[in-house]
């Protein structure tokens, strides 16, 4: 088919040449037999320069374009010449790498890829040039289909390669070094493990005498059977160890090992269904099938499950509950023999071996003020010792552990009674911080041994506020002689008079500056709070102070100062009536202004003298004869003063028994002599 041409003598240029108005493309290919192109050098690769020399051309004018376009089939226009020499490059597939001549060949320089395919050339005759440009490359690295390495036994394998070149390469396949087939594709039925190995790919292109090669090593591996846990016991005591193996069901140890090393990628453990974090004191073994936890605590206890993979499957077993026995239930059930125990201990060390040091715990300091630090001090732990906490209180429960200590990793727990005030310490001993009254209180150390025997000692400690300044209350400090005082220690605290009681305060009384001698007038309350004096007499004048102490601190009052004044008397007198009297009558002894509590009277009848002590009692003396009444009874045969015998002693007698030797109260003398020459 020719050249569909409109014009081809447009308009002139400068030269005189003609132009090229435009072109219609051609509608059918072309197919000319006398054009030819020729593709200088004949193979081409990616950097090379060609020459596509265009034969049997008319002279004129030649129309170059690259293949159709795909969407709208039009040739796309690279440019023309003509045999005069003009060029013009007016097309969109121009790059600036082409040259054209005036005999309508054309030049490319450093083609790639893109530059592959059709091209044709067009004259003004309507001969035309078609010629197919092929830019060897390669070949490629070769891929090898499909990308995944590993596969199940008991399938088959297709493998099948590939690779981008120009021309098209040979291919080459080989198994683990063995040549199998010029084929792209691999095929093997019923693959098994003895199928693992190398495939490997290689591709020969002729031009540019280039190979490449690509080896893809493939696993053929078991699916994971039936899966397992074998554990030493379910039931574990606290710092005891527990071992957990995953096994295959119905498989031998030897099978099990072989099959662990050919066909497991990875073994997991999981604790309630999650991911098992791993502490210090658990250990994985033989490719992590062995599970050992040492020692034990009870954080541990729960279900256990593993999980055995590789890259086509993957099997996880039934959970198996593991439950760690705590140490404060052990120690709970145990402190009856913990008890027999340490009496057996005791009664041997008594009898074998009285110098053997037994466990003991020391506060110091034993009384502490609040806000202090306290340490309970262990002496004499023993090396046996395996783990030891510290309770409060003087019983064992989960809610009451402070802490602990595991000798064999060297770590420390801490429990619920943990107030993050406390330290524990590898020799047992535990240090308190900042205590507080709640601190107060008695503590448990509990030990396990290496032989799980128990032994237990406990400490207690005191926690306590300073003392506040006292002060001294007084019924009046200015007191008469033989009347009464009462003085009290007090303290701006209102809740002193209660920790009298309960915190250890004692109180201690001084007199001019030193500790008050009591006397038998004299009497202290239950808590010594009340100094109450009574008579009080003129050597009690003085400075009093009462001090307050506690284990911690003592606090002393300012001193009070006591006025004892003597007591203003009227002068005592005794008034016989009648003054003369006749032998054989009566005769009254009147006392006058006697004190009113308390006096004496000493009576003189005839030659003897009597003292006799009243309280408000008048006396009556007969002639010669001597009768004492009091307001209630009277003493003698004779109520009324029957008259007795001269020198009689027996009543003077029976009042002296009334109340002998009563010396209390001043002795107030009076005498008075009857002028009755009778008398």
């Amino acid at each position: 088919m020719g050249l569909n041409i409109i014009s081809l003598h447009g308009t002139a240029n400068q030269n005189g040449t003609s132009l090229l108005t435009y072109w219609t493309s051609p509608t059918t290919s072309c197919s000319n037999q006398y054009s030819v192109i020729e593709i200088v050098p004949p193979y081409i690769g990616e950097g090379d320069d060609v020459f596509l020399h265009a034969r049997n051309l008319s002279p004129g004018t030649f129309a170059w374009h690259r293949n159709r376009d795909l969407f709208t089939h039009e040739p796309q226009y690279i440019g023309y010449s003509s045999s005069d020499g003009e060029v013009h490059f007016p097309g969109e597939r121009y790059t600036g790498k082409q040259k054209l001549y005036n005999n309508g060949s054309l030049f490319i320089k450093n083609v790639t890829l893109n530059d592959d395919g059709p091209y044709n050339v067009y004259d003004s005759n309507g001969r035309c040039a078609y010629v197919n440009l092929r830019i060897y490359h390669g070949p490629d690295v070769p891929i090898i289909f499909p990308s995944n390495i590993h596969f199940h036994s008991r399938t088959n394998l297709s493998l099948s390669c590939h690779t981008d070149a120009n021309p098209l390469p040979q291919y080459s396949r080989f198994v683990n070094g063995e040549l199998q087939s010029f084929s792209q594709k691999h095929f093997i039925p019923n693959i098994n493990t003895n199928n693992s190995g190398s495939s490997i790919c290689l591709v020969y292109n002729y031009f540019p005498g280039v190979n490449r090669t690509t080896v893809k090593n493939i696993t053929v591996l078991s699916r994971i059977p039936e899966l397992s846990i074998r554990v030493t016991n379910t039931t574990v005591k606290e710092l005891n160890s527990v071992f957990l193996t995953c096994i295959i069901n119905d498989m031998d140890d030897w099978n099990m090992s072989l099959f662990w090393i050919h066909d497991v990628s990875s073994t997991h453990w999981l604790f309630n269904g999650q991911r098992l974090g791993l502490t210090n004191r658990m250990e994985l073994s033989d490719k992590n099938r062995t599970l050992s936890i040492d020692p034990v605590r009870r954080e541990n206890s729960g279900e256990y499950q593993c999980e055995v993979s590789n890259p086509v499957s993957s099997k996880r077993s039934d959970p198996i509950r593991v439950d760690i026995i705590p140490l404060a239930t052990i120690l709970k059930t145990g402190i009856h023999t913990s008890v027999r125990v340490t009496l057996q201990v005791c009664l041997s060390s008594l009898l074998a071996s009285p110098t053997t040091a037994h466990v003991t715990v020391e506060a110091v300091p034993p009384h502490v003020a609040e806000g202090k630090n306290v340490l309970l001090l262990v002496h004499n732990l023993p090396a046996t010792v395996e783990a030891f906490y510290w309770h409060k209180g003087e019983t064992v429960h989960d809610r009451n552990e402070i802490a602990g200590f595991l000798m064999p990793s060297n770590t420390n727990e801490t429990g619920p009674a943990y107030s993050g005030r406390e330290t524990i310490y590898p020799n047992g001993s535990l240090l308190f911080q900042n205590v507080t009254q709640n601190d107060a209180g008695t503590y448990m150390l509990n030990m396990i041994m290496e032989n799980y025997d128990y032994e237990s000692a406990s400490v207690q400690f005191h926690v306590h506020q300073p003392v506040t300044l006292p002060f001294i209350r007084v019924t009046n400090t200015k007191v008469i002689e033989l009347d009464s005082v009462f003085l009290s220690c007090s303290s701006n605290d209102m809740g002193i008079y209660i920790s009298w009681f309960f915190d250890d305060i004692s109180i201690q009384w001084l007199f001019n500056g030193q500790s008050l001698g009591l006397t038998k007038r004299m009497k202290l309350s239950q808590n010594n709070s009340t100094l109450h004096i009574d008579p009080v007499r003129r050597e009690d004048s003085g400075k009093y102070q009462c001090e307050l102490s506690n284990p911690i601190s003592s606090k002393r009052s300012d001193p009070i100062k006591l006025d004892i004044r003597s007591r203003k008397l009227a002068q005592v007198n005794i008034e016989a009536v009648p003054p003369h009297v006749t032998e054989g009558k009566n005769v009254l002894l009147l006392v006058h202004n006697l004190p009113g509590k308390r006096a004496c009277l000493e009576v003189l009848a005839g030659e003897r003298s009597y003292s006799y002590t009243l309280d408000r009692r008048p006396v009556l003396l007969y002639s010669g004869k001597v009768v004492l009444f009091d307001r209630a009874r009277s003493f003698g045969r004779d109520a009324h003063g029957a008259v007795r015998e001269e020198g009689d002693t027996r009543l003077a007698s029976q009042i002296s028994r009334i109340n002998p030797g009563d010396q209390w109260g001043d002795r107030c003398r009076s005498q008075i002599a009857l002028t009755s020459s009778s008398f």
